[in-house]
């Protein structure tokens, strides 16, 4: 099929020269021959991010030219937007660093601007705590993000309250605590108030990470997280965000811990592990990066409250059927890559 499509985007492309002239073959055009290749090597176009063609085709669009030289003229452009950068980054003259400000380019808008609020190295600590191989993180931990309306104030029901207090005895091995309600009868323990902060969406770098509470939102609500098993292994799981919180655990009097988490539903595996289902291309042994899960939901528990630097990405959700005779219905899960470069 990729065959197929490819060899009638070049007679498309023909036919556009041949009826309208080579001057009207624009950049989409060529870069449409383009998508065959694309999809063999990164799966699914819906698994990874298209929009940097048009972003690129943006910024190259906004540079004055003359209209007849245009490659060369960019490519100049470009250098000595290069060369000025470096000056700005490394000169260490104040009255020159001042002079070059008045020909600094113009800083990012939209969602590029989201990248100027952090610096990597705080996004790599970041990633390198949601892949929980060398270390894990509590939720106190800074993140280069920010929690996003809709915003409240709320009480977490009694059953979430209990899960929240079985995260914290896992996380904080030298306490003890206890929910509000079973202060009675119990002289010792840290009790966990159940009065939260609960956000709809955070943004993470660039990304947009929803829940089912902003319903508007909702289909960026579908995360991977990673866990690992009693053997030591490490394995990634889909799920689906109910709402980020904050919450504040006073530990003793004179220390207190706001812990950023989020409330998930995980997914469950196909049967088991093991049969667990991959797509392939053809007969190719490399399979595509998408995977076939069940459409159920594991039953809420302490694995259901995690840090919200445990997301390693979001992902996309279809209904995939098999067989012929007797159909079989699966979630397939297509990850999204990070909207983000170093």
């Amino acid at each position: 099929m990729l065959n197929e499509a490819f060899t009638r985007l070049i007679e498309m492309n023909k036919l556009i020269e041949q009826k309208y002239g080579q001057e009207k073959i624009s950049p989409n055009l060529h870069l449409c021959l383009h998508i065959c290749e694309c999809a063999l090597d990164y799966g699914p176009l819906s698994s990874f991010w298209c929009y940097s063609f048009e972003r690129m085709n943006g910024i190259l669009g906004s540079y004055n030219n003359s209209r007849r030289n245009i490659e060369p003229e960019l490519l100049r452009i470009m250098s000595e937007n290069t060369i000025l950068q470096y000056f700005l980054s490394n000169c260490d003259n104040d009255h020159l660093f001042s002079s070059l400000e008045i020909i600094e380019p113009r800083k990012s808008v939209g969602s590029l601007a989201a990248l100027d609020d952090f610096a990597s190295d705080e996004y790599q600590n970041f990633i390198r705590l949601s892949l929980i191989e060398e270390d894990s993180a509590y939720g106190t931990e800074c993140f280069p993000g920010l929690l996003m309306k809709p915003r409240k104030e709320t009480t977490l029901p009694n059953q979430i309250l209990d899960l929240l207090v079985e995260f914290y005895n896992s996380l904080y091995n030298d306490y003890c605590f206890i929910s509000i309600y079973s202060i009675i009868g119990s002289n010792n323990g840290t009790v966990v108030n159940p009065r939260i902060i609960q956000y709809g969406r955070i943004r993470i770098g660039a990304d947009i990470y929803g829940s089912v509470q902003a319903a508007r939102h909702e289909k960026s609500s579908y995360i991977l997280a990673r866990f690992v098993h009693y053997d030591g292994s490490i394995d990634v799981y889909p799920g689906q965000v109910q709402f980020y919180f904050e919450h504040t655990i006073h530990l003793n009097s004179s220390r207190s811990l706001t812990h950023s988490l989020a409330l998930v539903k995980w997914y469950k595996p196909v049967q088991d592990h093991s049969t667990r289902y991959y797509c392939q291309v053809d007969n190719d042994i490399k399979s595509c990066n998408m995977e076939l899960w069940t459409n159920e939901f594991y039953d809420m528990r302490r694995d259901s409250i995690i840090p919200i630097h445990h997301i390693i990405g979001k992902f996309i959700k279809c209904n995939f059927d098999t067989g012929t005779r007797k159909t079989k219905e699966y979630m397939a899960v297509i990850p999204l890559n990070k909207k983000i470069s170093f």
